[in-house]
């Protein structure tokens, strides 16, 4: 499979990552989530037609997510694609929830000395932020043009609806 764009991985080693995060980072994952089980959805049609890579119970309620898994932390978190890209992951979030399967978390994991970092987005929450920036000019301002996808530093979203950062320690791993 291709290149998702700029210096990211090949699909099938992005499959092969999520799914060795998916096994270390599993207790890190439930904890952020507030999870009674999870499950991957790795390589499945759910992850190769919705991006859905994991499902949580939560609350009783079977919720989708997508996971990142990092091999160190950047303090960010990135969406793939410019937004006219019809696979842009920012088309994907601010897609306003109906019967179609899309995640509603997104969980994006990286190693940091003694733990690991953890963001979680609620994605319907952070869509808000996206469409003002859209509405503003502004969302260009977090374009990566090298890396050829939307970087969201802490800095500039902490204290957004939906956005949680964690810092885990090893006992999580």
């Amino acid at each position: 499979m291709t290149n998702r764009g700029g210096l990211n991985i090949n699909y099938t080693e992005g499959f092969k990552l999520e799914e060795i995060g998916f096994k270390r980072y599993y207790k890190a994952i439930k904890h952020v989530l507030h999870a009674t089980e999870i499950e991957s959805t790795a390589r499945t049609m759910m992850d190769k037609s919705t991006g859905v890579d994991l499902i949580a119970k939560i609350q009783g309620h079977c919720v989708g997510v997508s996971l990142r898994v990092r091999n160190k932390d950047y303090n960010s978190f990135t969406l793939n694609r410019h937004v006219n890209d019809k696979h842009s992951e920012i088309l994907k979030w601010t897609t306003k929830r109906n019967n179609f399967i899309k995640p509603a978390y997104h969980v994006q994991i990286a190693p940091i000395e003694n733990g690991v970092k953890v963001w979680r987005i609620n994605i319907d929450a952070f869509s808000h932020f996206i469409n003002r920036q859209i509405k503003t000019s502004k969302l260009i301002s977090f374009y990566n043009n090298r890396l050829k996808c939307y970087e969201f530093s802490y800095e500039n979203v902490r204290g957004v609806a939906g956005v949680t950062v964690f810092e885990l320690d090893n006992s999580f791993t």
